[in-house]
């Protein structure tokens, strides 16, 4: 399982930028502002699909933890991995176009915990935004952002 998640998610660079969208499906999913929980229940949605930034309330909860960087995020997350669920665990993944390789955003929720870590990987060096400290990762989660780093030389 950790090495298809590992490889699904490797892949994203590759599938992603030969110019999908990634908005194209045909039934409109959009979260309505049901916090993490609701975010849980739209799992193989993606990001941008549901409109998750621009919901008042998480576009105010992430422009609180990410700061000036919001704008970096929203603009540089066009490429985008489906979110996917580990028990209470959430993890979503988007870069920019064309240029995955070098800028990498990916997001963990603990649902349980209601925290929000998020992290932008980008020419060899890590950003990292914690909203209520570290979220433990299940194994599968911590291998691929082990994965990620390691593509652009960190450990």
């Amino acid at each position: 399982m950790t090495i298809l998640l590992a490889l699904t998610i490797a892949l994203i660079p590759l599938t992603g930028c030969s110019g999908t969208n990634s908005n194209s499906s045909t039934a409109r999913v959009v979260y309505t502002g049901g916090g993490l929980k609701q975010v849980k229940e739209l799992a193989g949605h993606r990001v941008r699909e549901i409109e998750l930034w621009d919901a008042p309330d998480m576009k105010d909860r992430l422009g609180k933890l990410l700061g000036g960087d919001m704008p970096a995020m929203t603009e540089g997350w066009l490429i985008e991995s489906p979110i996917t669920v580990d028990g209470d665990t959430l993890m979503a993944g988007g870069c920019e176009m064309n240029n995955c390789g070098r800028n990498q955003w990916l997001l963990f929720a603990d649902v349980a915990n209601d925290n929000i870590n998020i992290h932008n990987i980008k020419d060899g060096k890590i950003k990292s935004y914690k909203e209520k400290g570290d979220i433990k990762l299940p194994q599968a989660f911590a291998d691929s952002f082990t994965f990620y780093k390691a593509s652009q030389g960190l450990q």
